[in-house]
């Protein structure tokens, strides 16, 4: 794990920091972190956000190489990119049963689209 760390330059290492520093991104990451892909109709449903904020956001994280987007007839599906650029993982399941995401998976259990 060391040598992961130390094989990116600074700058790399804090545009990854910043990714991961936003709660809405931090969110997102961690509600498709417990499904191979979803809509943006269900992760806008899970958060309670609006589609534009959601969609600005996952903009973000497929720009910083974080997420990829497929369409699926008239909805956009997003995954992971496997693996991420930082090794976050272990930390994406273990706040799937944080205090802060339950009501994100209580609401992303219902259907939406």
């Amino acid at each position: 794990m060391t040598n992961f760390w130390h094989s990116l330059p600074l700058d790399q290492l804090a545009a990854h920091g910043k990714v991961i520093s936003d709660p809405v991104r931090l969110r997102l990451l961690t509600l498709l972190a417990s499904q191979p892909s979803l809509c943006v109709c269900e992760l806008v449903s899970a958060t309670a956000l609006g589609q534009s904020l959601i969609s600005r956001h996952l903009a973000y994280l497929k720009r910083h190489g974080w997420v990829d987007a497929q369409r699926q007839g008239a909805w956009m599906h997003y995954q992971l990119i496997t693996p991420l650029p930082l090794p976050i993982e272990p930390w994406l399941q273990a706040w799937q049963t944080h205090p802060d995401f339950v009501a994100d998976f209580a609401r992303l259990s219902a259907p939406t689209c």
